[in-house]
């Protein structure tokens, strides 16, 4: 994790560091920590105050756990925001920085895949589109593991009962053709399973016996947690939805809730769908999938129909909600808006609805849109006036 550094100002000033992590789903988010500094400046000058010499003070740090109160999709990160309070009275003053650092994207990303015979076009279609999905993940920079494993939970050995398929059991940036790897590892023989069950499978794979013995690698404590699954059936498994979506984010811990995501490619709710090419085929409807659906809701996942022409676009869309890096900045102060100036990495980015930066007075927060969202490691500044 990085830590911030007290921004230099050359005015007399207070600077103060304090953190408040908070957080589409999310609290504290590992795969996007983001470092807040509050600087608040007041020219002393115009008050009639005393000068301050900002070497006689030296701020308290107190860090304290919050959650700003902000809708946040799928935009993933860790916020640290400082506390105004801390600073004294006599220093307070009208213009306010708020300064924050964009942190790597780890994510451990689990594909639960349905292997019955009914899946095979649409197995083939998720293994064409792969590539879009790992081009998202590069293009943000995203450190990632990716397994896969089936919904049969009948048979035994890799792909069955949670178990990953190998070798390798985890992809990885460091896999030679990581795309290659996905479409072996999806490129199954029809099971005769009827009764798929995708929470089960996914719950068994990232818990004991198999975390710690097949699957050993897989899951990293400072990564989010990602799963997908992909069926034309609806899940099968023992238990309610709301079961395994505790289950899921129990998984990082109190206060980490909010790193685990569910997403489904599944058969339309309400109603079903046909899969190109499927439309001759006895029994090859998509059932609607209500209970993935429903868990997707509950973490702020994705939902997409199994039924598409092309995953191109949903892998597209799944690969760039993982990514981690956070697109929503709140403030830390009511500004006027007219006022409000972003600089990342020290360049100005303009405002701009549809490529640049926009603010939402609802949940006072600036969101970054298109090319515009920082990269890992980049620094974001806000300064703007203090509506007092």
């Amino acid at each position: 994790m990085r830590r911030a550094s007290i921004l230099p100002m050359r005015s007399p000033a207070a600077v103060q560091h304090a953190a408040l992590a908070g957080g589409p789903g999310l609290g504290r988010k590992v795969s996007a920590g983001i470092l807040v500094g509050s600087l608040l400046v007041m020219g002393l000058a115009a008050c009639e105050r005393p000068t301050v010499d900002d070497a006689l003070y030296r701020p308290r740090v107190a860090p304290v756990e919050v959650s700003p109160a902000i809708h946040r999709a799928a935009d993933q990160g860790r916020v640290r925001l400082l506390r105004p309070d801390l600073l004294p009275p006599e220093i307070r003053g009208p213009t306010q920085i708020d300064g924050f650092v964009q942190d790597d994207a780890i994510v451990d990303i689990l594909w639960v895949v349905d292997n019955s015979g009914s899946m095979d076009n649409e197995r083939a279609r998720i293994a064409a589109a792969f590539q879009r999905f790992i081009a998202s993940l590069d293009s943000e920079q995203v450190d990632y593991h990716i397994g896969v494993t089936t919904t049969d939970m009948r048979q035994t050995g890799p792909g069955f009962r949670g178990e990953l398929i190998g070798p390798p059991t985890v992809i990885s940036r460091d896999t030679p053709d990581p795309v290659g790897t996905f479409t072996d590892h999806v490129t199954l023989p029809p099971s005769r399973v009827e009764d798929e069950q995708g929470f089960a499978a996914a719950l068994a794979a990232v818990t004991e016996p198999m975390r710690s013995g097949p699957n050993a690698g897989f899951l990293r404590d400072e990564a989010d947690l990602a799963i997908i699954v992909v069926s034309d059936e609806d899940d099968g498994s023992l238990g309610e939805p709301e079961h395994y979506v505790r289950r899921f984010r129990s998984l990082k811990g109190p206060g980490n809730e909010d790193t685990v995501t569910f997403s489904a490619v599944i058969g339309d709710v309400p109603d079903g769908c046909v899969s190109p090419g499927d439309e001759n085929i006895l029994w090859a409807d998509a059932e609607p999938g209500v209970r993935y659906e429903k868990a997707a809701a509950l973490t702020g996942g994705i939902v997409a129909s199994v039924c598409s022409a092309s995953f191109d676009r949903t892998l597209e869309r799944l690969g760039l909600a993982f990514s981690g890096l956070r697109r929503i900045f709140p403030l830390s102060a009511i500004p006027i808006e007219s006022s409000i100036r972003v600089e990342v990495d020290g360049v100005p980015i303009p405002r701009n609805p549809m490529t640049g930066w926009g603010y939402d007075a609802a949940t006072r927060s600036i969101t970054f849109l298109g090319r515009y969202v920082p990269p890992p490691g980049a620094e974001i500044l806000i300064r703007y006036d203090l509506d007092v």
